[in-house]
């Protein structure tokens, strides 16, 4: 494989994807494939490279002053059985090479939270963006930049 050798010639040992917790190097190939995520070479190291992933998460908040609510994921249970405990985070998801920000925040309320887009505010005044470098457990030995966008939003209806 290509990506394997790739991965080799860069320090990184393809051997150890697909155990424990981590992807499969198809999944990660089909990762790339998909664009969900690229590799990219470190300029400010030799023979470095990094996976970069965008993501948009929303802060989600209900009501306001103290009886304001913020919406967090704090449990995740993944397709293969994998379950990851004491999560803090926002809610959120990679973001596809054709995607606006907009539709990526409609389709995490849609399909992770299970709103209809009419029901939620979202305000992008007050979009917040940075980056977070972190090593996946994923993808071992793969230093990943996470390109977050944080997206305000006020729930507004009122049966929820």
């Amino acid at each position: 494989l290509v990506v394997a050798q790739i991965l080799k010639d860069h320090g990184i040992d393809p051997k150890k994807f697909g155990r424990g917790q981590a992807k499969t190097l198809s999944e990660f190939i089909t990762e790339l494939q998909s664009g969900s995520s690229r590799m990219m070479l470190d300029a400010s190291k030799h023979k470095s490279m990094v996976r970069v992933v965008d993501i948009v998460l929303l802060r989600v908040v209900h009501d306001s002053g103290r009886n304001r609510r913020m919406l967090v994921k704090y449990q995740e249970t993944y397709k293969d059985g994998r379950r990851r405990d004491d999560i803090r985070h926002l809610p959120g998801t990679k973001k596809a090479p054709h995607e606006s920000p907009l539709q990526v925040a409609e389709r995490i309320l849609r399909e992770r939270l299970f709103l209809e887009p009419l029901q939620v505010q979202l305000d992008f005044s007050s979009t917040e963006v940075f980056e977070d470098e972190d090593v996946s457990v994923s993808f071992p030995g793969i230093r990943t930049v996470y390109r977050k966008e944080i997206i305000q939003g006020k729930v507004t209806a009122t049966d929820v």
